[in-house]
Parts: structure tokens; sequence; C-alpha cells
């Protein structure tokens, strides 16, 4: 089907951190593969919205390398969870096991979410939203795989706002799968996979940038006029943000609750927390040092 619910992107990049590895004699690999998934994004999205693309994003990837604009799945769309699974590992539900987001335990007599786990604690943070773990996906990822090829000294790093894409994604073996905690404003990882933050996760919580994305406004990025083809603004179908508002522009301090904390779970329903985790991962590569070396991160 040509608008699928997600779609996945695997860049093979040679750039920056990559040059030195890619560069040696006799080395064919890539220093640094980045896997990119937006849910969702119809193929149709990128026609619609053509002219408004940069030349350095979807446009550089679809004019220099290869596009699948008619593909199926030989499953149903059970939900992200499963959608997530099936890209990492290249399986199905019926053989990676992640089903839905969530589904009924008829052991536990009780729903269960695809990635949940309360025997692990949250890593990063005090709250609850760091216990998940890759517990009920049954089979290896493409990350699991590079951690046990021969060369084991790969580097495997998942970011995600959302925890069960950051976990599903990754895998078992990951060495480093971080997620965002909007009780704290903080990005946290679970003590399935580590058992403290690494500085550089802990220096860039330090750096408080939730809370400046919470202070930047949300408007049009181009003139009003340029979005003719788009649905009217404060459509009924609209969930809405904070009191239920619906159009633009978007005043992120009013949309704050009326508390003492502050409401960092709407940077998982705007543009900032795709900015927010973009830095996040850029500070990822150049601290681990992704893509320096002859094996593939």
């Amino acid at each position: 089907m040509k608008k699928a619910l997600l779609t996945g992107i695997i860049i093979f990049a040679r750039l920056g951190l990559a040059q030195k590895s890619a560069s040696q004699p006799g080395n064919n690999k890539p220093g640094l593969v980045v896997g990119i998934t937006s849910d969702p994004m119809g193929y149709d999205w990128i026609e619609k919205y053509w002219e408004f693309l940069g030349p350095g994003g979807l446009k550089k990837l679809i004019s220099q390398g290869a596009t699948f604009e008619n593909t199926s799945l030989n499953h149903y769309i059970g939900g992200t969870s499963t959608s997530h699974a099936s890209l990492s590992t290249g399986s199905t539900p019926y053989q990676h096991g992640i089903i839905a987001n969530s589904w009924y335990h008829r052991l536990r007599q009780e729903e269960t979410n695809s990635t949940k786990d309360y025997a692990f604690n949250t890593v990063g943070s005090n709250s609850h939203f760091g216990r998940h773990s890759p517990r009920q996906l049954l089979i290896p990822t493409f990350g699991d795989a590079l951690k046990n090829s021969p060369s084991s000294e790969s580097k495997v790093i998942s970011i995600s706002l959302k925890p069960e894409a950051a976990v599903l994604m990754a895998g078992y073996l990951a060495d480093g799968v971080f997620w965002f905690d909007p009780s704290s404003g903080n990005w946290v990882s679970s003590s399935a996979y580590c058992q403290s933050l690494p500085d550089w996760a802990r220096n860039f919580n330090n750096r408080s940038r939730a809370d400046y994305f919470l202070s930047e406004d949300w408007d049009l990025f181009l003139p009003a006029s340029n979005y003719a083809n788009c649905l009217p603004d404060n459509q009924e179908f609209e969930i809405g943000l904070g009191d239920n508002l619906k159009s633009f522009p978007y005043k992120m301090q009013r949309l704050q609750r009326a508390s003492l904390n502050r409401d960092y779970e709407i940077l998982l329903k705007t543009p900032a927390g795709n900015s927010l985790t973009t830095e996040f991962a850029i500070s990822a590569i150049y601290n681990s040092g992704l893509g320096l070396d002859k094996h593939t991160d």
C-alpha cells in the first residue's frame, strides 16, 4: 500500500564522523548507518509538499538514493509498536511477537503494553517512565545482529520520544537506548540497558533544553498563503493542545497546566519534540564516537 502507517528510512552516512573510516583502503563498509522512522508519513505527503522541501533533506535522499513508492506488508498493521518491531527485525508479528501497541495477556489476566516491564527501573529520573524492556520481542533486531557480528565492536544507539519506539528499534544488545520522560523533561533509559546515564546524556539533561523549547511559540513556518493545499486550521477531528486549542499560533507558555509543574508532555505533540530529539541524537553521535573506526555503527 502506498500510504503506509509508518515510513522507514535507512541512510548510509559517510558524512563528517564517518569519513575517516570510509576513506581507509579496503574498507567498503559505511562508518555510520542512521535509521529514521516517521510516524505517520505516507509517501504521498512527499509528493504533495515537494515544493516546500529543502534541498538537504528528503529531496536529497530521493535524488541521491533509492525509494520504494509502492510497497505492501504481509500482515495487518496493529499499531506503531508492531511497525517498529517489523522494521527493526525484518519480520512479521507472528515471528517477533509484537502484535499491537498493547494486548490482553491471558496468563496475567491483564492488558500489557508492548514494552512495559516492571522488573526494571527508570535510569535518569525518579519516575516510572523508564520501566520498559524488550522482553516481549521474540527475535533479534538488525542492531542485535550488528552487535553479534564477528567484530562486536560496533556501537548501537536508539533514541525516540516514546519508549516503545526506542526499545523496539534497538532490541536487546544496544549500547544506549533513550527516550523522553514528560514528567521530568529529561532523557531517560531503563535498568534493562544500563545502571546510570552516560556523562554526555546527563550533561545534556542539565542544559534544560526541554525548558527552552517550552518557551518557544509554535507558529506557521511559511506564509499562510503557502498552505492553500492543506486542510483549514481548527478542524473538528483535531484533538487540540492544552485547553483544547486548535489554531495557530500556539503560545507554549499559555499551554502549561495550572500547576507548579511544567507540562513537558506538550513536546510530544509539537515539532519542538522533533527538534529536541535531533539535538539529543547529534549529541549521542559525537559523544559516543559513532562512525570513527572501521566497525559500522
